[in-house]
């Protein structure tokens, strides 16, 4: 069997999260494993700054070679069954410049497309119970 490679993804981000699932449906089922990029242990271990983790995802493949952003998304092209033949996208001079700055734009905005994912310690005063049509029990 395999090594499947590692998707680190804002798993706090609701755009994230459905996007990184959706991804999965795309690639051979225990290709790709996903894990939140705001963990510390992982950030430690793949040495991304809390910053940097903030900013983008990152991909890391089965030779422990990290990438992030618009080339973690080619990596994920080259992965799929059916999507592969994009990856010659990546191969176009400029490409990869003003994909970044794209997919750049659209992480610093993503909490503004789906919002964030809350989480009981983010509310512990109950207050969000109320927003969210929740009783904290």
């Amino acid at each position: 069997m395999n090594k499947s490679v590692l998707l680190l993804y804002d798993a706090t981000c609701r755009f994230c999260d459905l996007g990184s699932k959706s991804v999965l449906k795309l690639l051979p089922v225990g290709a790709v494993q996903r894990a939140d990029v705001n963990d510390s242990a992982i950030q430690h271990r793949y040495q991304i700054s809390p910053e940097a983790a903030q900013r983008e995802m990152y991909l890391v493949n089965t030779n422990d070679e990290v990438s992030h952003g618009i080339w973690a998304i080619g990596e994920l092209l080259r992965l799929s069954r059916w999507a592969w033949p994009l990856e010659w996208l990546w191969h176009i001079p400029g490409f990869t410049s003003v994909g970044q700055r794209v997919y750049l734009w659209i992480a610093d905005h993503r909490y503004l497309i789906m919002g964030r994912v809350l989480k009981d310690s983010d509310c512990e005063d109950g207050a969000c119970s109320i927003h969210l049509g929740q009783s904290k029990k």
